[in-house]
Parts: structure tokens; C-alpha cells; sequence
């Protein structure tokens, strides 16, 4: 006999500010909707990822307490409110996104006694080359202690997999990785672009943090700008950073050369306005706004970090060391003199993202993962 009632699932993620995490959240809980899903999801308040889930008529609870930064006081009433909401709702699942998000969100689902917790990973923030040795043990500490009130751990990217399992997070039977994934046919409409217009349009979207690098970006169309003039840079996004960030481009004279967009809707248009998309991070999980890139048909440079050489990979783009402006101009110089290579990278990207990223797979992958742990929940 089929079951009519549906599982309860609660999905919690810090910001609603959109960025990669918040574009795979909505991804998801669309495709769980769909399927026999009850989906609420807990954010922070004021962002757009709010309106774009209840156009889709999901069911949002904005907790003004989760905020990104660590704040003790805040973090114990996002705790608390969290924990009333799930004494209240009674989900069957609980499964939360992002650092800050994976604790408070764990430990009220803990306390709660949920069924099953689910922690997505969107890359860890130990493997932050750029964080100090102390404050490197203290996450890896408090991802350990977490891990042991998770039922399963997903990893988006295999390299994110591999660094936590040498790292001790966890054992190998509580993690899974499955890679992020897009809705392509959208971006297919994107003709691949075998020339280039007079001026040269060079863009990334990404959040305006410090862990997307846009500092080496900036420094590096400083020496872009002298060697071929015809290029404009597009950053399209929001973030904590934005103010500084231009100011950098001021201070630099780069006015004529950068400019900034805020965030986007209307993601096809913009590719489709490249003619080159750069990713410059120091951190990453599976950026989806690279996989958007691939599927749009640009040619990627991108950096050495997270998943990215997963899926971009030499033959289908260029992958550049982080935090190295040098070797990220040269980069891009080399793709606005070379035709060939940038409709040989463009096509051969788009044939990966299209054959191996789908989002559809990625949300099956996740319902057979949510069947498994209340079917285990059932047998004990």
C-alpha cells in the first residue's frame, strides 16, 4: 500500500543572501517538493533566496538570530528557536547547509531528538589555506564533535571528501559525496561565442567575500589593463566586501575597466554577455557558478581549489594557482589571443556539465540517501 503521508523534512542554511550554497538549497528542496516532501526551510532574514522559495510555494521561517558570524549569544537563541520550531513541526528530517548552519542547526535537531540529520558540506572551513594553524584545529575540533550527532555527512566535491577523512572528521561509511548539479537546458540557449566583439567582456559571479579572491582579480586586470585595453571586467554579485572592493578599484584607476553589477536574476542574459568568466577563490566547495559557466559555453579560468579540478579539468579549461594575479592575467591574456582554444574549451565544458551534472541526479541521490536513514531509523 502507498503511503500518503508525506515526509517532513526541514532544511536550515545561515544567510539568505544568494550565493553558491543558497542556489544548490533552492535547487534541491525544488526537486523535493516535486517528490513526497514536506520542505520548510530556516534561513537568516532579508535576503532574495526567501521571495524565490515562496514563489515556489515553500514554506519559509526566517530566524533573525542565525547570522554568519560567530556570536554566542545569537548562536544560543538561534539554538533555541530552531529547537522550538522542530518541537513544533515534528519533521522526520533535518538537514542543514553551511558552517554556521551545521552547528546551531545540529545541535537543536540533537536536542530534539530528530530522526536523521543531514549536514551538507559546501567545502570546509579548515581546508582555508589562509587561516592560522590554531584556528585551523579549532574547526576541525568542532566539525569532529558535530559529525558524531550526524547520521550522514554529504561531501560535494571529492576533494572535499578526502581532505576531512585525513583531517579525522569522520569515518568513511558516514560521508557521501554527491557533486553539485544545474539545471542546464536553460543555459544550452547560449550560443558559443567563435569571435570576439570589439571589446572584450570578462565577468565572474560570485558573493563578495574574502574567500572568492577578488583582490587577485582586481590585481590582475591591473596588469591586464596595460596590455590589452579593449577588456572589460563584470563582477556580478552582492557581499560584506563590496564597499571595500570598489574602493580598491578607485584607488587602482581601474573605473573604466571594472564594474560591479550586485546580484542578478537574470543569470542567462549575463553569461551570455561574456565572452571569458574567471573564478578566482581561495576556497570553494563545487561552485555552481562555474558549472553554470560550463553549460553556458565560456571559456573558464579558474583556481587550483575545492572541486574545481574536478570538473573543470586541463583539457577543458585553464586552472591557475589562488592568490597568484600574475599567473591569472597571463591566463586571461592567453584566451583573448587564442580563438581556437577558447571554442575548444567552451565545447568541451559544456559536453561535461550537460552529461554529468545535472541537478536532477543530484536530488535523487539525496531522496535514495533520505529512504535509507528512515528506513535504518525504522529497523533499530
Amino acid at each position: 500500500m502507498i503511503s500518503l503521508t508525506k515526509t517532513k523534512v526541514l532544511q536550515i542554511i545561515t544567510s539568505s543572501e544568494m550565493g553558491g550554497a543558497q542556489h544548490h538549497l533552492y535547487l534541491l528542496v525544488q526537486g523535493l517538493h516535486k517528490m513526497n516532501y514536506d520542505v520548510t526551510v530556516i534561513c537568516g532574514p532579508g535576503g532574495p533566496l526567501i521571495d524565490d522559495l515562496q514563489e515556489i510555494s515553500i514554506r519559509v521561517i526566517p530566524v533573525s538570530s542565525l547570522v554568519r558570524p560567530i556570536r554566542p549569544l545569537k548562536d544560543l537563541m538561534a539554538i533555541h528557536a530552531i529547537f522550538k520550531i522542530l518541537r513544533h513541526g515534528k519533521y522526520d528530517i533535518v538537514h542543514v547547509h553551511s558552517t554556521k548552519a551545521g552547528v546551531v542547526g545540529r545541535i537543536a535537531a540533537w536536542l530534539a531528538k530528530v530522526k536523521a540529520i543531514v549536514f551538507t558540506a559546501h567545502g570546509f572551513v579548515f581546508s582555508d589555506t589562509t587561516l592560522s594553524s590554531l584556528k585551523r584545529n579549532v574547526y576541525i575540533v568542532a566539525e569532529r564533535l558535530m559529525a558524531g550527532i550526524s547520521d550522514r555527512i554529504i561531501a560535494v566535491s571529492y576533494y572535499d571528501r578526502d581532505i576531512a577523512l585525513k583531517s579525522k572528521i569522520f569515518t568513511d561509511e558516514k560521508i557521501k559525496v554527491i557533486q553539485n548539479g544545474i539545471n542546464p537546458d536553460r543555459l544550452l540557449t547560449v550560443p558559443l561565442r567563435r569571435s570576439l566583439r570589439k571589446k572584450v567582456y570578462v565577468g565572474t559571479v560570485t558573493r563578495l567575500v574574502s574567500e572568492k579572491g577578488l583582490d587577485s582579480l582586481i590585481e590582475a586586470v591591473v596588469l591586464v589593463s596595460k596590455q590589452r585595453p579593449d577588456t572589460e571586467f563584470v563582477i556580478i554579485g552582492d557581499g560584506y566586501l563590496r564597499d571595500n572592493l570598489e574602493q580598491k578599484v578607485q584607488d587602482l584607476n581601474l573605473d573604466g575597466y571594472i564594474k560591479f553589477y550586485g546580484y542578478r536574476k537574470d543569470i542567462i542574459s549575463v553569461l551570455a554577455s561574456l565572452d571569458i568568466f574567471i573564478m578566482s577563490s581561495v576556497k570553494e566547495g563545487l561552485p555552481l557558478a562555474l558549472l553554470e559557466a560550463m553549460a553556458a559555453g565560456l571559456p573558464i579560468i579558474a583556481t587550483s581549489v575545492g572541486g574545481i579540478p574536478e570538473v573543470l579539468g586541463a583539457e577543458r579549461g585553464i586552472i591557475v594557482p589562488p592568490a597568484e594575479p600574475v599567473r591569472l592575467a597571463e591566463a586571461i591574456i592567453r584566451l583573448i589571443d587564442d580563438t581556437a582554444l577558447r571554442l575548444e574549451y567552451a565545447k568541451k565544458a559544456r559536453q561535461y556539465v550537460v552529461e554529468n551534472h545535472n541537478c536532477l541526479n543530484a536530488v535523487n541521490k539525496v531522496d535514495e540517501l533520505y529512504k535509507e536513514l528512515l528506513f535504518t531509523c525504522k529497523s533499530e
